[in-house]
């Protein structure tokens, strides 16, 4: 069961010595905070009770973004948003030779409000940090059982089709995964070699017993301007021009600067870019890149240079 912290000792703890804007010194030091420190805060600025069950439902209404600390970490798929009319599929025939389904070549479908979603393959370690919670998969279940646990509410007895879900702060998803090895009725045997070998791991039914929700300063602030009706910071959401001009820049220098064909079924032009910029020190995933030189391919190159 994931935990939602536990106070500081002495019960003020960091809002002792707090400012007229409602931050004291230690405060501005801290990326975020367990939910317990969250909603005293909260109090603190706005002058009424705020209890634990209060910071999870607005998260869970939408108002407030969660985040979850993955104490000792977590292994994990990632998942990339994809069109329906994209995908490739594979062919495969039932034991009775009769009948044929298609599977999705590439890792497993799910789709949701927000769109569809591919889970690739491939197993990664994520490291014991804060990770976002998306709130669109298992972790909206695992935050509303902790919320009727508070609150002395009913048991939740719904399950996620949807996988357990978390974002990093660039908001590249992951869903987390368990290992058979953990399974008293798994033959270890089974097992394969290495460790992340694909076939050693199933989705999750929730998040790790060991992680803690939190909420982010950044996440925590934006909540209290928007509750002040305060005006913030954060940039406008790009419109359709903007975007298409930043797609061209997109497409351009990668064909110019990398020679990528846009046609070509396979590329190494994405591990190209990813690599040049980790050697700035900026971090990106090569599937990431691959997503973006496809949309602007689709989106803003002529049909000509679209050909093979």
């Amino acid at each position: 069961m994931v935990k939602t912290g536990t106070p500081w000792p002495g019960g003020a703890g960091f809002i002792s010595g707090v400012t007229g804007d409602g931050m004291s010194k230690l405060f501005k030091l801290k990326k975020w905070l367990t939910v317990p420190d969250a909603a005293k805060h909260l109090a603190i600025v706005f002058g009424e009770e705020v209890t634990e069950a209060d910071v999870l439902r607005f998260g869970i209404d939408g108002h407030l973004k969660l985040s979850v600390h993955l104490v000792n970490g977590a292994y994990a798929r990632p998942c990339f948003p994809v069109k329906i009319e994209e995908i490739e599929w594979d062919e495969m025939s039932l034991l009775d030779g009769k009948q044929i389904i298609k599977i999705p070549r590439g890792g497993r479908i799910w789709q949701d409000h927000q769109g569809c979603f591919q889970v690739k393959r491939h197993v990664s370690a994520l490291d014991g940090d804060v990770w976002d919670l998306p709130m669109n998969g298992g972790e909206r279940i695992d935050v509303e059982y902790r919320y009727q646990q508070l609150t002395n509410g009913p048991e939740v007895t719904t399950v996620s089709l949807e996988g357990v879900l978390v974002a990093s702060i660039n908001g590249e998803l992951h869903e987390i995964q368990s290992h058979f090895g953990n399974n008293e009725n798994f033959k270890k045997d089974d097992l394969k070699k290495p460790f992340l070998h694909p076939d050693n791991f199933h989705p999750a039914g929730a998040l790790p017993d060991d992680s803690v929700f939190v909420v982010r300063i950044s996440a925590l602030t934006e909540f209290i301007q928007s509750v002040n009706e305060e005006p913030t910071n954060t940039a406008k959401p790009l419109g359709t021009t903007e975007r298409n001009n930043l797609l061209k820049l997109v497409i351009g220098m990668a064909v110019k600067g990398y020679s990528h064909d846009p046609a070509a079924k396979k590329s190494a032009t994405p591990k190209e870019i990813a690599d040049d910029l980790a050697a700035l020190g900026i971090s990106i995933d090569p599937d990431t890149v691959r997503k973006y030189l496809k949309e602007s391919a689709n989106t803003v190159l002529p049909a000509k240079a679209r050909q093979p």
